[in-house]
């Protein structure tokens, strides 16, 4: 399974790639979705799964608590990320914030066999998800 990471931290990110890449999953990374393109451009890697954290510096801030905002942040991601690749790929929104129910919102927004699912439980908990895709 090939796995792409986007992430604006990029020590977290590259932890990830690691532990994931020990567990034997085909991991990339990028900082954020415009990365995209200059990872299929330069490495032909076309991620089965995307595992996005959907805040980045610019995001934190007073309004960290407006649901309509998240929503509308986690979903334009995900609509960029799917004019980028097939609609088919999976997304996993991996965040330390807990943002469930706007994800979850989401759902309705994209073809239902789309996976698009929160998850703040920690790596293992991420593992585990990918192994049952």
């Amino acid at each position: 399974m090939k796995i792409l990471i986007i992430d604006d931290d990029k020590y977290l990110g590259k932890v990830v790639k690691e532990i994931l890449e020990l567990e034997g999953f085909d991991v990339e990374e990028c900082v954020d979705i415009e990365g995209i393109d200059d990872l299929l451009e330069k490495q032909d890697f076309f991620p089965d799964v995307i595992i996005l954290d959907p805040f980045n510096d610019f995001t934190f801030g007073k309004n960290i608590n407006d649901e309509s905002r998240i929503y509308t942040l986690v979903k334009k991601q995900i609509e960029i990320i799917f004019g980028k690749l097939d609609s088919h790929v999976k997304v996993i929104v991996f965040s330390a914030w807990d943002i469930a129910e706007q994800v979850e919102k989401t759902k309705n927004d994209f073809p239902p066999d789309t996976i698009i699912k929160f998850n703040n439980k920690g790596i293992k908990n991420l593992i585990n998800e990918l192994r049952r895709l």
